[in-house]
């Protein structure tokens, strides 16, 4: 993305709700030993692969997170997103699930500097790589990073720039739905959505803005 594009990120007054930690700390947990096995059992299931087996950790992590913030514990979502970046530093659905939990949570400026972040992944990347046994397109990420985009334009005001980024988040999601059926799946299980809600919002909340 252009840089001169960037939006003007609105200064948050919202702190990230800190009780939501300390409710964190009173529940049972076994999600270390849980964690710990996970990790194992990739290790093993990829011998000699360490490369693949961080990724597969990346992507349990990162899954592992969006059931977090679902249910409202954006701290352990947070943990795990920022442990699946340490763990594999191209894993853009890591960053694109840290970029919507900070604006969930109002942090609009963390939200655009992960949002940025996945864009200048994607751009990097190749367009087809082979993960997990599976040729995925990662142009196909860019339905739910342009959509995201669309997002933290719409919140700084910035009308035109947000319709330009929902244009292109449909685009993406129609290529997405002709893709086949490994790269649907991947896209899935990375937190991507592929439903007709989530085309109908977009174009909703495109008519919104140029009509």
């Amino acid at each position: 993305m252009d840089p001169n594009s960037k939006p003007d990120i609105l200064p948050s007054s919202s702190a990230i709700p800190r009780w939501t930690s300390w409710l964190d700390s009173l529940l049972p947990s076994h999600a270390a030993a849980e964690k710990i096995k996970i990790f194992s059992e990739l290790e093993e299931a990829f011998p000699g692969q360490p490369e693949t087996a961080r990724l597969a950790q990346a992507i349990w992590l990162t899954g592992r997170g969006q059931a977090y913030a679902k249910r409202g514990r954006f701290f352990k979502a947070l943990d795990c997103f920022a442990e699946a970046m340490n763990i594999k530093r191209d894993h853009i659905p890591a960053y694109l699930s840290m970029a919507i939990t900070f604006r969930r949570l109002g942090q609009f400026g963390g939200s655009y500097s992960y949002i940025s972040v996945a864009m200048e992944t994607l751009k990097r990347l190749p367009r087809r790589v082979r993960i997990l046994g599976r040729e995925i397109n990662l142009e196909l990420f860019g339905a739910a990073v342009y959509s995201e985009w669309a997002t933290l334009y719409i919140l700084t005001g910035n009308r035109a720039k947000a319709a330009e980024s929902l244009e292109k988040a449909l685009s993406y999601h129609a290529r997405a739905l002709e893709s086949g059926e490994e790269e649907r799946t991947f896209l899935l299980q990375s937190g991507c959505r592929l439903d007709d809600e989530f085309a109908i919002n977009l174009r909703t909340t495109l008519a919104s803005l140029t009509h």
